[in-house]
C-alpha cells in the first residue's frame, strides 16, 4: 500500500492477478474486474496499478493480445468534483444502474 498524500512521483504498488487485485484494492479494481468477467478471467488477467500525484484523470489501459493479434485502448476520465477520489463515470454508471433497475420491465 502506498501513501497518496506523501507521494513526489509517479509510482507502481500493485502487480498480480486481477484476482489478487480485486481482493488487496476492491475500491480501486471495478474496471479490473470488469475486464476479467469479460475476458479471461479474474486469474489470468494481469493487473498493474499505479498512482501520479501529477494525474489530472483517473485512467485505466487495457492491452489485449490474442490468436487474432492485439489492441490498447486507453479510457481516462475526470474525478467526481463532490469527491475527487472517485472517478466522474463510475458515479454516472451508479445512477444508471438505479435509473435501469426502476424502470418497467418490457415484455
Amino acid at each position: 500500500m502506498c501513501s497518496l498524500e506523501s507521494l513526489t512521483e509517479e509510482v507502481t504498488f500493485f502487480r498480480g492477478s486481477a484476482a489478487e487485485a480485486a481482493s488487496e484494492y476492491p475500491k480501486n479494481a471495478n474496471v479490473t474486474a470488469a475486464v476479467a468477467l469479460a475476458g479471461v478471467g479474474f486469474e489470468s488477467t494481469e493487473v498493474q496499478l499505479t498512482a501520479d500525484p501529477e494525474a489530472e484523470e483517473n485512467s485505466h489501459t487495457l492491452s489485449v493480445e490474442g490468436r487474432f493479434g492485439r489492441f490498447v485502448i486507453t479510457l481516462a476520465n475526470g474525478p467526481l468534483p463532490e469527491n475527487p477520489r472517485t472517478s466522474w463515470l463510475a458515479a454516472l454508471s451508479v445512477v444508471e444502474a438505479v435509473v435501469n433497475r426502476t424502470r418497467p420491465m418490457r415484455f
